[in-house]
């Protein structure tokens, strides 16, 4: 009697998937032609009853039970309807009995795959990554401000930089970070109105000062990889000599917006110290007085006209410094 109302059962089941003509059309385009029809299944049903009747004494008859009860479903529901209709074109009954049971494997298998995945990887105490205890940072640094030289070579001169760096993490990988800094940097004063090599007046002392904010994303997230954060960075700032009156050639440099982005390599080995090295590029404009385009009495303009009055430069610095982590 159990048996009779398990193949009635199955025999609902396979027609309602008959009935599916959205599987019939995926049926028919894998197939290229319409002979194949979803009606080959109920030759599934005498190895799902004889399945049904083997585990109805195990332990675990109730979630095999559930298993077979998604095979129909699977199909009927597959986003690869052309893999079952390429198994289902064979008449033969062991090739049947094959696809079934490699349904059913490949079912168990992705049950199964949440418990394996969860033991790929390393312990807690072997992980390369580790969690960053510290949200906040200020370090101290010094390097080298590299200078884009002008075309009259009247701008700012490379020099040392130092400066004190704040950093603090939002949350996830973000973090937002504030810079102060001087540049010990000379300018060439030239003077436009004479001729011949004594229009050079020498070099004069005009430090530069710099402030940026900054939007930084460490490219391991809230973690250290083999203590190491890698980081990038972007923002805006300013850079200033605050002079207000040009030099006697004329130029004046003042103070200037500029835009900023780099990168840098932070090494946290745990504690509340880490040492750190960044590369930033600072991209600020300059402009030229009329007088550097005019030609003195007996000799040549300090610029051609083709020259632009106005440009951008870029100016990177590289820094290393030492952070305290709070």
């Amino acid at each position: 009697m159990g048996t009779a109302n398990g193949k009635d059962e199955w025999k609902q089941r396979v027609e309602r998937a008959n009935g599916n003509s959205e599987w019939k059309g995926r049926m028919e385009r894998a197939n290229g032609t319409t002979a194949v029809s979803i009606r080959g299944l109920h030759s599934l049903v005498p190895l799902a009853v004889s399945i049904r009747s083997f585990h109805s004494q195990s332990p675990f008859a109730r979630s095999t039970r559930s298993l077979h009860s998604l095979v129909p479903f699977a199909v009927s529901r597959s986003p690869f309807p052309f893999a079952f209709a390429a198994v289902l074109r064979f008449n033969g009954e062991d090739r049947v009995k094959r696809f079934v049971a490699s349904t059913a494997f490949v079912i168990t298998g992705l049950l199964a795959a949440p418990t394996a995945v969860a033991q790929v990887g390393h312990l807690p105490t072997q992980s390369p990554y580790v969690d960053l205890a510290h949200s906040q940072e200020l370090t101290f640094f010094g390097g080298e401000y590299h200078a884009h030289r002008d075309a009259a070579n009247v701008g700012p001169l490379s020099g040392p930089i130092f400066g004190v760096h704040y950093e603090w993490r939002a949350g996830g990988p973000a973090h937002l970070e504030g810079e102060l800094a001087r540049i010990s940097s000379d300018r060439n004063v030239i003077n436009p109105l004479i001729a011949g090599p004594t229009r050079n007046r020498g070099q004069e002392s005009r430090p530069l000062y710099t402030g940026d904010f900054s939007l930084g994303i460490s490219l391991t997230g809230s973690k250290s990889w083999h203590h190491i954060v890698p980081e990038v960075l972007g923002g805006v700032g300013f850079i200033s000599d605050f002079q207000t009156a040009p030099d006697s050639g004329g130029f004046k440099f003042g103070t200037r917006f500029a835009l900023n982005w780099g990168g840098g390599i932070r090494i946290v080995p745990g504690g509340r110290w880490q040492i750190r090295g960044d590369i930033k590029n600072r991209l600020y404009s300059m402009s030229y007085p009329e007088s550097f385009f005019v030609a003195p009495a007996g000799g040549t303009a300090l610029v051609t006209t083709t020259t632009s009055k106005s440009f951008w430069t870029n100016n990177p610095a590289f820094t290393l410094g030492l952070s305290y982590l709070f």
